[in-house]
């Protein structure tokens, strides 16, 4: 079998979860069958993993010039590339789409693989932040509605024409219900996670990456550091996160890494 997965991902998102479990469960398909992951990229690139062929797609949007005056979450649902070019061009025995954002590009890719007559399967990685139509964002009135026309009705039309979804865990489950997704067609396939290894990180390097952040280097002695690294989206549980180290009896350090969002901020 060759399976063409194809990473949906605005160029300018350096670090992603999404990118990193999509790499690594094509990485591991690899092994098994005929895979190439295509990544939406600033440029085009070739690269491998393993025996994973990674191929970086350039991708533009058509709002560039508007850039600095709409919203990010408006700006990034334009972005384009030629990966539904790619899937025309036949070849493959299945897609496997990685990522709901941009969403419009995304639903490209899928009419694609239905044109071409070619099954495709999507994994969870990302649904519970845009199932949530904005709230997630904490979207209101015509920001929410632009979220609806260009991100939820694309991809709820997405998820319904797929052959079949991996479910990250039995969580997304409750997702896909109200998605109306046939439990039947839902396989449930985890992230994978690397067992830990001793580091051999160099320590004027870890000094140098805490200065530049403004990480406590070295460690305070007897005070325990926490640190959260990644998207700020309600569904995190930020203030959860907050709350249990209010609790803590003694000093500590967390660092919540990120952007700034006003409902952590009035709830921390």
């Amino acid at each position: 079998m060759k399976v063409l997965a194809a990473l949906v991902l605005a160029p300018h998102w350096v670090v992603s979860g999404a990118a990193t479990a999509a790499t690594r469960l094509s990485q591991a398909l690899a092994e098994t069958c005929d895979i190439e992951l295509l990544r939406m990229g600033p440029a085009d690139t070739t690269d491998r993993v393993g025996r994973l062929k990674v191929t970086g797609v350039r991708s533009s949007n058509p709002l560039q010039a508007g850039r600095a005056v709409l919203p990010s979450q408006l700006y990034t649902q334009f972005f384009r590339s030629s990966i539904p070019a790619r899937v025309a061009q036949g070849g493959v025995d299945l897609v496997h789409l990685h990522n709901p954002i941009p969403t419009l590009e995304l639903r490209r890719i899928a009419m694609a693989c239905l044109r071409s007559r070619l099954p495709y399967v999507i994994s969870t990685h990302g649904f519970v932040e845009v199932a949530s139509q904005g709230a997630a964002y904490g979207l209101r009135g015509p920001a929410r509605l632009a979220w609806r026309l260009l991100v939820d009705g694309p991809f709820r039309w997405v998820v319904r024409h797929a052959t079949r979804v991996l479910a990250l865990s039995p969580a997304d489950m409750a997702v896909l219900d109200a998605l109306a997704f046939p439990r039947a067609q839902v396989a449930i396939v985890p992230n994978g996670v690397d067992m830990p290894k001793e580091s051999s990180a160099d320590e004027g390097e870890v000094e140098r990456v805490c200065r530049k952040y403004g990480l406590p280097f070295p460690k305070p002695a007897g005070t325990p550091v926490g640190m959260f690294l990644g998207n700020h989206t309600r569904n995190k549980g930020v203030p959860v996160l907050l709350e249990a180290f209010r609790a803590y009896p003694a000093a500590f350090r967390l660092i919540v890494a990120g952007g700034h969002w006003p409902y952590i901020a009035s709830d921390g």
